[in-house]
């Protein structure tokens, strides 16, 4: 999920005259600014900062945020528990955020134990007698999300001209992980064969993610 195409826009929309942000983007394969002298026009406005190392991301993201004070941090493919935290540390900071990941679905994010901290991390609490008679659930445990979700909004790549949106990442997070029958209205849009989008809403998840996050229990 988070899956952006190679040729990125926003930078470059976010840093026009028109939003007016300072936006860096932290480039480590050269997939966004591209491999010229001159970065790709999608960079447009925004400063670029080049990698090198990929161990060395986790740095230039935190280099990027102190030294620059960017409004705005552009990231491909956080994959490693470093670079997982200074992403949480990006948006505790007050920066936006816009970064890809692997995944096909927020279930597979939140399953994955290096990468579950972008969506708010899992906590397994214990439930009174009370609360499980309360929900109707015979369960003495339940998962819960244990801090704000790196990212507000989150879109899933399903296939090539298809993406699912979630609008409230924290509130997709937490119905998945109470795993009591609830489920939040996801935006989905697609590109037709005449290149209109058509938008329509499906319920979120199904039962085949529930299942998967249940596993971590």
């Amino acid at each position: 999920i988070f899956k952006a195409p190679k040729s990125l826009k926003f930078p470059r929309l976010l840093a026009s005259k028109q939003h007016d942000k300072r936006v860096m983007i932290v480039d480590t394969n050269n997939e966004i600014g591209g491999e010229a002298i001159l970065p790709h026009k999608a960079v447009g406005n925004a400063r670029r900062m080049k990698v090198g190392q990929r161990s060395m991301q986790y740095r230039k993201m935190l280099e990027a945020v102190q030294n620059h004070t960017p409004e705005t941090l552009v990231i491909d493919e956080i994959g490693t528990p470093s670079e997982v935290m200074e992403a949480v540390g990006v948006q505790q900071r007050g920066v936006q955020l816009i970064a890809t990941t692997h995944g096909r679905t927020l279930a597979d994010v939140i399953q994955n134990p290096h990468l579950r901290n972008l969506l708010g991390g899992v906590n397994i609490v214990i439930l009174s007698a009370m609360e499980r008679q309360t929900e109707g659930t015979a369960a003495k445990t339940r998962l819960e999300r244990k801090m704000q979700p790196a990212f507000d909004v989150c879109v899933e790549l399903l296939g090539l001209n298809k993406w699912r949106i979630h609008h409230n990442v924290g509130e997709s997070v937490n119905v998945i992980l109470r795993d009591l029958g609830e489920v939040v209205d996801c935006e989905i849009r697609e590109i037709q064969q005449n290149n209109t989008v058509k938008i329509s809403h499906e319920p979120f998840p199904d039962q085949e993610m529930r299942e998967m996050v249940s596993s971590i229990k």
